[in-house]
């Protein structure tokens, strides 16, 4: 570009006009010539804010209901939860609790944030351990469900026999987490024993049993 006398960017162009001893000289402010292009350009970056801001509104009208679903939907799975009278962990492979419910807790004398941090072994009877960890390894290991029943000891030193049905979940990293899910079946569990035990009775004895009900029927 050149400058004119005034200072200002101009743009020139000359070409001679032949056999006439002429030329033809065209000579334009660079602002000047620019000036439509410079109008459009404007347009153009006004007509895409308004396309980010179309974008972002569509984006957060779109997503908030979605967040909001998901919010109520984990508020609800956590109340049913706190609700269940079974006993629901969530532990890592090496015992470690992670999350337990409060019914879990109140089987044991504990609240959530006192067992949360433990290790779920300290609470099994230390005879049964053995086949306990095995069966969390077990689960671990091949992802399958597995079902069992193991005794268990609360702080003021209560045994329990629980019926588990662990599987295998993952965590929000993907690490591998035990989900274990338990029913308190310590009646059964006497009950059973004490018709092994009659039953172990009646086998050993030489001696005739007849029972009769009230009608003294046989």
């Amino acid at each position: 570009f050149l400058k004119d006398r005034r200072g200002t960017n101009v743009l020139a162009a000359f070409t001679p006009i032949k056999d006439f001893g002429l030329g033809f000289a065209v000579r334009t402010d660079v602002d000047t010539l620019y000036a439509p292009m410079k109008s459009r350009l404007n347009l153009l970056a006004l007509a895409l804010v308004g396309i980010v801001a179309l974008a972002i509104y569509a984006q957060h009208s779109q997503v908030r209901p979605v967040l909001k679903q998901l919010v109520a939907s984990e508020q609800q799975v956590k109340a049913i939860l706190e609700d269940q009278s079974e006993l629901v962990s969530l532990a890592r492979p090496d015992g470690e609790l992670t999350y337990v419910n409060p019914a879990y807790a109140r089987h044991f004398g504990l609240t959530p944030a006192e067992m949360v941090g433990g290790n779920l072994f300290d609470h099994v009877e230390p005879a049964d351990r053995t086949i306990v960890r095995r069966v969390v390894a077990e689960v671990m290991s091949t992802g399958t469900t597995a079902s069992s029943e193991n005794r268990m000891t609360a702080v003021n030193g209560a045994e329990s026999w629980i019926a588990w049905t662990n599987n295998l979940q993952r965590g929000p990293s993907g690490e591998p987490m035990l989900h274990s899910v338990g029913r308190d079946v310590t009646e059964r569990m006497r009950a059973e024993r004490a018709l092994h035990t009659l039953t172990a009775i009646f086998d050993a004895t030489t001696d005739y049993v007849i029972q009769k009900d009230r009608k003294s029927v046989v």
